[in-house]
């Protein structure tokens, strides 16, 4: 359940070409490899480093044989929750979420138990995709 409303125009992730996704994407054989942030895009905190408290919105995403759940789902959220996405996932993936003032960006590894946050900011309506896929995991709605 992921929701966000907003007043401005939603960007979307199909023309970005700026620079290759692959220099962000890890390799299964390195497991240590994590995101680099594109100029202007923050990668946010991730779970690996920061547990998020106990109210957080939970995104529970599954990515497996092609097949993503949830898909465009709407999760509703308040300034200033935090959101953790938790992701199992059988393929290499980047995880976009599309919020105000900034945008989040997460490499998704083949394994389980994969855990991203961040704080949710201002109010609007925020995609969540999975950017090689093209997927619209949810649309997280932010009220004041």
């Amino acid at each position: 359940m992921l929701s966000i409303v907003t007043a401005f125009a939603l960007v979307g992730c199909g023309d970005e070409a700026t620079e290759p996704a692959d220099a962000a994407t890890p390799t299964a054989s390195d497991p240590t490899t994590t995101a680099q942030p594109r100029p202007g895009v923050s990668p946010g905190p991730s779970a690996e480093t920061e547990r998020p408290d106990e109210d957080a919105v939970e995104v529970e995403i599954e990515i497996e044989d092609g097949e993503v759940s949830p898909a465009g789902v709407q999760v509703d959220a308040a300034i200033g929750d935090e959101v953790q996405l938790e992701v199992d996932s059988d393929t290499l993936e980047e995880l976009h979420v599309h919020t105000a003032p900034t945008e989040h960006e997460y490499a998704v590894r083949a394994k389980s138990g994969q855990e991203f946050s961040f704080t949710v900011e201002q109010p609007g309506q925020f995609d969540v995709e999975l950017h090689e896929s093209g997927v619209l995991v949810a649309q997280l709605v932010v009220r004041p």
